[in-house]
């Protein structure tokens, strides 16, 4: 198996397939293979057994076999071949899977989603968020309910990176900025800022700030987003700035344009619960209608 791959996650449904072709176009981008694997649960494994397992660490050989078999069968539906793994978790799968490409130096790991379908599966929305909490490894997240009728990926080669007032954001930028060159893509910054208006809180609402504080606000986020752009280069980057709830605004600017990906950071398992990170970042993937590539902030 070659280093630093991009892995593919399955559950071994057909849905988890959906994943694949975001997930393999961009393996061939960068020039890295793609992996399959399938993390196998076994709650008869003690708690002391190693986090990250081989398929021999399964209690039943039939059971092994089975597994075994079935990824197999997976794979061989895919496009194109590709390796597969078989690991066991003895706990959680989100935190076995995550460990898994740490030690693999994984590129990124691709699931698909149902997020805003709402049904609870291994690779269903709150499975993903599992990971989010759990990875340190960038997360491709492919929603189902839109790939199924999705074009070919990177068709449009329009790449949509969101940012905030915060340093931490930023951080999406030097990833999203070789991605965007490897892919030979254009950009569209998006900065979504709070409203210093007022805001219902309960029975009662934050008194508005004065107009020149909300004049400067904005002109400090057109500032952060020209800085951004900055950081592009001679790569072709727009930027735009809207004001509300960066949960409703991303998925919506997301939705109404032809982007190919969404990139955004996210705390991750720091937990910290910021405007683009953590819960925010959660709920982006419940709702956005296009793939989400998450970098965690180290």
């Amino acid at each position: 198996m070659s280093e630093s791959p991009v892995l593919l996650a399955t559950d071994l449904t057909p849905e988890s397939s959906f994943a694949e072709p975001p997930a393999r176009a961009l393996a061939d981008a960068l020039s890295v293979e793609l992996e399959v694997v399938h993390v196998a649960h076994d709650p008869a494994l003690a708690a002391s057994s190693p986090p990250v397992a081989p398929p021999s660490a399964l209690a039943d050989p039939l059971h092994r076999g089975e597994v075994e078999r079935a990824l197999a069968e997976w794979v061989g539906r895919l496009e194109r071949p590709a390796p597969a793994e078989v690991i066991v978790a003895g706990r959680s799968i989100a935190e076995t899977l995550a460990e898994h490409a740490e030690r693999r130096g994984a590129l990124l790991i691709a699931v698909a989603s149902h997020g805003r379908s709402g049904i609870e599966r291994l690779l269903a929305g709150s499975f993903c968020e599992s990971l989010l909490r759990a990875t340190s490894t960038p997360m491709l997240v492919v929603p189902i309910e839109e790939a199924a009728a999705a074009p070919a990926p990177l068709t449009h080669r329009r790449l949509l990176v969101a940012i905030d007032e915060t340093e931490d954001s930023t951080s999406v930028l030097p990833p999203a900025t070789r991605l965007a060159r490897a892919l030979e893509a254009r950009t569209t910054l998006l900065h979504v800022t709070g409203d210093l208006l007022a805001v219902p809180v309960g029975e009662l609402a934050v008194p508005p700030a004065p107009p020149e504080e909300y004049a400067r606000h904005l002109a400090a986020a057109e500032e952060r987003l020209e800085e951004a752009r900055r950081r592009f280069g001679d790569l072709p980057v727009d930027t735009e700035l809207l004001v509300g709830d960066p949960a409703v605004a991303i998925p919506r600017f997301a939705d109404e344009h032809p982007f190919d990906l969404v990139l955004m950071a996210s705390h991750g398992r720091r937990g910290l619960k910021r405007l683009l990170v953590g819960s925010t970042t959660e709920k982006v993937l419940r709702h956005v209608g296009r793939p989400v590539l998450v970098f965690p902030i180290s």
